[in-house]
Formats: structure tokens, sequence, C-alpha cells
């Protein structure tokens, strides 16, 4: 006999079904051996099934009901989820006027923020971060819901793009409240201490602060950080217009603030100015003022240079003497004698090579470097660094301090940024046309130049911030064209300066190949300013990927004819010619000086009366798909350029006052 089993009540029980093995259909003897209680249970599981098949027929009677029950509820869960997304928007539209408020804050200018203001931008940044935090709390779903929502159609997008936003700006008002709060801080000290150092001095400088902020200054990068990726993954198209133009905003700001390096830049940046600065120790510089009017190819011969020792930020001591003083402390001490360059050697020869000649090479971490070690070999204290200025940085910084009215060998003078340099050069004419008696043992214009520097350091010590801030700026400008060169023995500091092309290198950016003309006048007479040189280059076509070019150098001596031979005379100008390793030099109109480190488009020699005009021409070739970068020489008189591609009738014409990008074929667009 066939049977099945139901389970209940865990126990197994046998019932019997309508086709015995015996054909009968009455119970077997094991049905008639069961006890009473067995037959009462018996009773009940059948009632029970009765029940279940009950209810499932009742269940599926009513099932169109259940799903309309179920459908009920979903449409009221959205409906929830909606209003609650919109109550989000609004709260995050309503935080924008802290934002706006903080926006403002952040564009007043530097030299007028106060410690209070930026009190008062910590404070409000501090009052957004803690709105934010509420509306993230009402945001926040347990995870199952935060999925479910996350995939609902039209509200799981938005709901999406409204979390991310808040993350942001709980990122960035902490960063914003951190930073204000250290600036605050920074400038208090700065206030209170300046960049002029006194002995009596016991309480912290700005740099202090900065230097024992650094964990600070690591969590408010990080904030940034994770707020700028964050708003990566943001949708902007579900975004409230108002938002939309908000968050643009932001992307762009980052993208600024990622272009100049980012937070690892900063780290690395902020990290090597205040080794700079002498956050650790003292920084001691070895300063070169150039003079142009004997031009050399770092920019002027040093006649005068300058001590000048930073410690924790602050302007410990200088001193501005004759470089002679220097060289000849080096010679003193010296271990041997170096060879000179070629070009020293052969036109003024001297007693081997001399420290205040070292600043021979146009590339300028070379000429930092060879001074360096030969200063080592004095007795004069340590140097971290060699740093050369143009007459034009003192011109600009004379714009922020004013002219000045001082004493100059029992004269009363006043110097402005337009004469300040006819005012050094007026002590040696006077000498030179026999008002003044010549005395062997002074250098009455260097010592001018000893008391004007003298003079704008204690006028920019004592500078209010305002000042301060437009100096810093004129110095970036001027470093920018490289009439400020500079030299760092650190080189996490040299690789600081190099980013931002500070350092006179002969190829300032590596990614664009540079073309060099470098000028050195080796007939020494202080002639150099009367030489207008122009170059024209003229390009030729693509052929089987190359171009060649032909480049042009005028060299114009514009001096009088009748005047003192030491301002007017003889010019014989020395030019060389550095091209990229890919461009190849294929002739000259003039041979080519038998130089050694003569770099590989040759140096030349060029002798020039005066009102006379002369010519070298070079050729050469380059990629026919390359750019390059010309590179302007600091201390030489403005050059004209000239650029021409007679096939296509592209033309160029520019001043040389920076460096110029040279790109053929951006000249052959229409």
């Amino acid at each position: 006999m066939a049977a099945r089993t139901i389970r209940l009540n865990a126990q197994p029980v046998l019932l019997a079904s309508g086709n015995s093995d015996s054909g009968l259909g009455i119970a077997t003897r094991e049905d008639e051996a069961m006890t009473r209680s067995e037959r009462t249970a018996s009773r009940s599981t059948t009632t029970n099934e009765r029940e279940a098949r009950s209810e499932i027929v009742h269940a599926a009677t009513n099932a169109p009901r259940l799903r309309r029950l179920l459908f009920i509820v979903g449409i009221l869960a959205l409906a929830l989820t909606v209003v609650r997304i919109s109550l989000i928007m609004a709260a995050v539209a309503a935080a924008r006027s802290d934002v706006r408020a903080l926006r403002q804050l952040s564009q007043q200018s530097p030299s007028t923020t106060s410690p209070s203001e930026l009190d008062t931008t910590a404070e409000r940044a501090d009052d957004l971060h803690g709105r934010l935090q509420r509306l993230n709390q009402l945001t926040a779903l347990p995870y199952g819901q935060r999925q479910l929502v996350a995939h609902l159609p039209w509200v799981g997008e938005r709901y999406v793009a409204a979390r991310r936003l808040i993350q942001v700006g709980l990122n960035l008002s902490s960063a914003g409240e951190q930073g204000a709060a250290l600036g605050s801080a920074v400038l208090n000290a700065y206030q209170a201490t300046g960049v002029n150092a006194s002995s009596a001095q016991t309480q912290p400088t700005w740099i202090d602060l900065l230097s024992r902020n650094q964990p600070a200054i690591d969590r408010i990068l990080n904030e940034v950080d994770a707020a700028d990726r964050i708003s990566r993954g943001i949708n902007m198209s579900v975004l409230p217009s108002g938002l939309r133009a908000d968050v643009t905003d932001l992307n762009n700001a980052l993208d600024r603030f990622n272009a100049a390096g980012g937070s690892r830049g900063i780290r690395v940046d902020v990290n090597a100015l205040m080794a700079g600065l002498g956050s650790d120790k003292p920084a001691r510089y070895l300063v070169l003022l150039q003079n142009p009017a004997e031009l050399r190819p770092s920019g002027g011969f040093p006649g005068t240079m300058g001590l000048v020792t930073i410690d924790r930020g602050q302007l410990v001591s200088y001193s501005i003497f004759d470089g002679h003083t220097l060289t000849n402390a080096y010679i003193a001490q010296r271990r041997t004698k170096r060879p000179e360059p070629w070009p020293i050697d052969h036109y003024f020869p001297q007693d081997g090579f001399l420290l205040h000649d070292a600043g021979w090479y146009a590339d300028f971490p070379m000429a930092g470097s060879t001074i360096m070690s030969m200063y080592a070999e004095t007795d004069w204290p340590p140097i971290n660094g060699v740093i050369a200025v143009d007459p034009a940085t003192v011109e600009d910084l004379l714009q922020v301090t004013g002219p000045l009215d001082i004493e100059i060998e029992g004269e009363m003078r006043h110097v402005t940024a337009d004469n300040v340099y006819d005012e050094i050069e007026r002590q040696r004419r006077l000498i030179v046309d026999g008002i003044r008696p010549w005395d062997k043992s002074r250098e009455v214009h260097k010592e001018a130049v000893a008391t004007i520097g003298e003079a704008i350091i204690e006028n920019l010590k004592h500078a209010d911030r305002g000042q301060m801030i437009e100096a810093v700026k004129l110095l970036k400008r001027s470093a920018d064209i490289r009439d400020i060169q500079a030299y760092s023995a650190d080189p996490n500091l040299q690789a600081f300066l190099n980013e931002r092309h500070w350092t006179g290198s002969l190829n300032p950016d590596p990614a664009t190949p540079a073309v060099a003309i470098t000028f050195a006048n080796v007939a020494l007479q202080k002639t150099s300013e009367n030489m207008h040189p122009s170059m024209d280059f003229e390009i030729g076509p693509a052929v089987s990927g190359r171009r060649a070019v032909s480049l042009t150098i005028n060299v114009d001596n514009t001096g009088p004819l009748f005047d003192d031979p030491l301002y007017s005379s003889l010019q014989m100008w020395w030019i060389q010619v550095a091209l990229p390793p890919e461009f190849t030099w294929l002739a000259a109109s003039l041979p080519r000086q038998p130089d050694p480190a003569a770099p590989n488009g040759g140096s030349y020699v060029i002798a020039v009366e005066p009102t006379e005009s002369k010519q070298l021409t070079v050729t050469f070739s380059m990629p026919a798909d390359s750019a390059f970068l010309l590179r302007r020489q600091p201390g030489l008189s403005t050059a004209a350029v000239q650029v021409d591609l007679p096939t296509c009738h592209g033309s160029l014409s520019a001043s040389l006052t920076r460096d110029q990008i040279i790109a053929p074929d951006a000249l052959c667009q229409p």
C-alpha cells in the first residue's frame, strides 16, 4: 500500500491511500491498533488541513486587493522620499547664503584683511559646517534604504547628488574654518614681529607658527583633496541651476588649485620656502647686484655684492660691499687657480678664474654653483645660495617704498625709480669729467649703490603689510622675466625655484625646447646699454619632417661718436647661440670661435664702432612640428623680434621683454 507522510508537530503520520495492496478500501490492522489519543490526533490533523486549504483559497481570492495595497504603500513611500529630497535640496540652497558670505571674504585683498576678519571667517565656516552636519544627519538612510532610494527613477540621482554636495560642503567648511583660524594666528604674529628681527623679541614669528602647525596644514589639504574627489562625481545635470553654477565655480577653483601643484605641491613648497627663510636655522645668501652696462651672459658684472641673513622669516643682518672685496678674499685663500672660460682668457685674462667673473655662464645654476664653490674657499660665513639682481628690480622697489632723500658724498640727492641708475652712475661721471678728484682707494659709485640699497632695505623692514605684499609681487614679476635669478644649495628649494622658472636656467621649461642667444661685451667698457640688438627668424616650409631656419642677429651700437670712451667706444660682442638637442646647426656668416665650451649653435665675435651696425646670420634646422621658446637674456637692452614664414605669409612681431614662444604651425593658421 502506497503511503505519503505529513509532518505535524514534527511527528510522522501514515495515512492510507485509496489504493491498498489488498484492494480493500478499509483500514489495516495497524490502523485498528491505534489508541484513542492517536485517533483524536488524527482527527485534529484533518481539521488543520481543511483550515489551511481554506486560507489558501481565501488568499487567492483576495490577491488583487493585496497588490493594490502594496502599490499604494509604494506610492506613499515614493511621495515621502520626494518630499524628503525636496527638503534636502531646500536646505542645501539655504546654506548658499553662508557660502556666498565666505566667498566675499575670501576675495578680499590680503593686504587689507585683518585677523578679526579671519576670525569672523572661521566662525562662519564653523557655523556652516554645523548646519551641514545637521543636514547630513537628516538625509542619512540605513544602507538598505539608501540603496533602494539611489535606484529610484528621477529621485535617486538627485538624492545621490545632494548627499555628495553635502559632503563637499563638510570638507570645505572644515578646511575653511581651520585655514582661517591658522591664518589669523599667523597674521597676528606677523603684525607683532614683522620681518625686522629684534634682539628683545621672545614671541613666535609668523614662520614659527607655520612650522609648528604642519599637522593642521596637512589636515586642511586633505579636506580639500577629499572635496575635489567627491565634487568630480556629482551629476551636475540634476542640480538646480543656481547650485549648478556654484559647483561649476568650485570645480574651476579646484582646477586652478591643482594646476598650481595641488596639495602635494603646496606641502613641498611650504616646507622648501620655510627652510629657505630660516625656519630651522638662519639662512644666508650672497646677492649679486649686476651692472648691465657691462653685460655678461648671466646679466651683468657684479661689481657690488651683499650678504643677507634671514632667521625664522625675519631679516637679521645685511651688508653691501664692493665685489672685489670678496674676490680678494678668494684669491688670498683659494687652494688652486681655476682655468678661465675661453672668452675671458682670450680677451681679458686675469689671475685665474675669479669669483666676480664666475657669473659668466648663461646658465645661472652653473654660475651659482661655481660661485658657491669659490666662496667656500674663503673664511667668510657659509652661504645657502646666490641671488642675482638686475637694476630694474631696484627701480621697481622704489615704486613701493617711494623716493629717497639721501646724502651721497656730502650732497643731498632725491632718488626715484626713474633716476636711480643715473644717480649711481653720476658719481663715476663726476670723476670721469674731472669735477671730482679720483681716489684710487675708493669706488664712489659702488658706495652710492650701497647707500641706496641700505635705504631701500631699511624702508622695507618697516613697511606696512600692504607695501610688503606689493614688494613681493614686484619681486615675483622680476623673477618671472629673469631680472632676479636664484640658486639654492637646498635641492628642495632649488626644485621649487625650477618649477617657477626662477633659476635663470638656460632651458627654463624642459617641456619646451629653448633657443638661447646670449651676449657679452668683452671690451669691458660701460657701453653695453648703447647696443640695441634685433633678431629676425625666417622659417622655411616643412620638408621631410624638418624646417630650415635662418636667424639674422642685428647688432647696433647707438653710442655717440664724441663721448668718454668709458661710455661710448668700440664694442666687442661675444655672441653664443644655444640650440635644443633636436635642432641642428647648418651654417653661419661668421667663423665660429674656438671655444671648447661653445654651445651647439656656436660662439661668435662682432666688433662694432659707435653709430655702426653689423649682422650675424646662423642657419639651423628644426623638427617641422616643433615650437620653441626664445629665451630673454637678463640685462640685455630690449630686443625686437621678427618671425616670418614666407610659404604661408605668417609672421610675428614681438619685443623680447620676456620669453617668447615661436610656433610655426600656429603662425600658418588663418
